[in-house]
């Protein structure tokens, strides 16, 4: 394992052999070989792989594999980008490159599908739907946003009895009237700094301007004319 994994490992206060990923260090998995286990603490099935998972994370530490774990229940950045569906779900991951494992879920199989590369036979996720593209980030941000937007309905409805329609007025029209706020703070700002705009009037085509001779110049003109008229006289 890295320095960065071991000290992240440490900090977290789990064990060096067993990875728990969460949206702070879910970037881990992009780079090395990565066995994955997606599971939610009230799933029967996972609770009930949770044991020989242990294991193969001691098994695997010598062998520079990581082991980790998601708890979709807290962490839904990766899970997200993952689209999972069903759990336990396994992934293995190498250099970025993401397989679902669909083989048995018993120690010695995993064993030998990482001992014996059987991974190598599995077709990786395509590049669009790859956790980490540009593509899947957004999604899996749009899903997580979708998800406290859910959490904070039930918190208003189940902790403080509010009508459920009201909750979902609240949060809809919430947001929008913040915006709405935000711009005309914004307006304001650009107001004060750059100053009261024109009006369209003096803004348009301006009418050129008539110009007038000076005195002088008219005294020459006439008296130019004077002498032009003379001259036919004579």
């Amino acid at each position: 394992m890295s320095c960065a994994l071991l000290l992240i490992v440490l900090v977290s206060g789990i064990s060096a052999e067993l990875v728990i990923l969460d949206d702070s260090n879910s970037d881990l998995v992009f780079s090395g070989e990565w066995f994955i286990k997606v599971y939610a603490p009230w799933c029967p099935a996972c609770r009930g792989i949770a044991s020989a998972w242990a294991e193969l994370a001691k098994w695997a530490e010598e062998r520079n594999i990581n082991i980790a774990e998601i708890d979709i229940t807290k962490n839904y950045g990766l899970s997200n980008q993952l689209l999972v569906n069903r759990i336990p779900k396994l992934y293995h991951v190498i250099d970025g490159d993401f397989r679902l494992y669909q083989g048995s879920r018993n120690l010695d199989d995993w064993k030998r599908f990482l001992d014996d590369k059987q991974f190598k036979a599995i077709e990786p996720i395509p590049w669009y739907r790859r956790p980490g593209s540009l593509i899947m980030r957004i999604f899996g941000l749009l899903l997580s946003f979708a998800t406290k937007v859910h959490n904070v309905h039930e918190y208003l409805v189940n902790e403080h009895g509010i009508n459920p329609i009201l909750s979902v007025i609240l949060l809809f029209v919430g947001p929008m009237v913040f915006s709405i706020l935000i711009i005309l703070i914004i307006v304001y700002i650009l107001h004060l700094v750059l100053g009261k705009p024109k009006p369209p009037a003096a803004i348009g085509p301006q009418k050129p301007r008539q110009r007038t001779l000076s005195e002088n110049a008219k005294k020459i003109i006439e008296s130019g004319l004077q002498d032009e008229e003379e001259k036919k006289k004579n």
